[in-house]
């Protein structure tokens, strides 16, 4: 794998992690065809059409995703409000594989603000901000995130995809994520990451 573009170490309290930031050359070289993020990407640029903008949300097929086997992969951002603290979930992996969330307990609905790790609220707010605001598609927000939220250590690739509303801005996103490693409790597994 490539170096990154960029890095970002973060602790609040127990919780911490390391966000790792990635061109797309990089996805082209680490991701293979059948990876999760292949697979929605390619579906992605299917509905782009070769416009130089953003695909529209009305255009994206729940069920698509469910024939492309990667349902469990995908979250899906709602991210019309103006402050990152409101954008919320509409659709959580988690929510369909009938495991619990990170807190016990589901996230879908809920502002992200609200989120119970300020650590987890804040990096995702600070995301997908930039995957709404950010015009240029040939530079989509692929990163690799190494944490420890709630005592759960995840390890896992991310691809954030935009789409537009009706009246042309932005207004969700697609999280798609590949897992690197099964998350644990097990501290043996924890990164070490030491903020700067």
């Amino acid at each position: 794998m490539q170096q990154a573009i960029a890095s970002r170490k973060d602790r609040v309290f127990e919780d911490y992690q390391q966000r790792d930031y990635f061109s797309l050359e990089t996805l082209v070289e680490t991701e293979t065809s059948d990876s999760p993020i292949s697979i929605m990407l390619e579906y992605w640029l299917h509905l782009r059409d070769g416009a130089s903008t953003s695909p529209r949300f009305q255009a994206f097929q729940l069920e698509k995703v469910w024939n492309l086997k990667i349902p469990h992969h995908l979250a899906l951002i709602d991210c019309s409000a103006i402050d990152p603290y409101n954008y919320f979930v509409v659709r959580h992996p988690y929510d369909i594989t009938n495991m619990p969330w990170l807190f016990g307990e589901s996230i879908s609905g809920v502002p992200i603000g609200d989120c119970p790790s300020p650590l987890l609220s804040w990096s995702v707010q600070a995301d997908y901000h930039a995957a709404k605001e950010h015009e240029n598609l040939d530079q989509l927000h692929y990163s690799r995130v190494r944490q420890v939220v709630n005592g759960i250590y995840r390890d896992y690739m991310r691809l954030l995809l935009p789409f537009t509303g009706s009246g042309g801005d932005v207004t969700m996103l697609a999280s798609v994520t590949r897992l690197l490693q099964p998350k644990t409790r097990n501290p043996a597994f924890f990164p070490l990451i030491d903020p700067d």
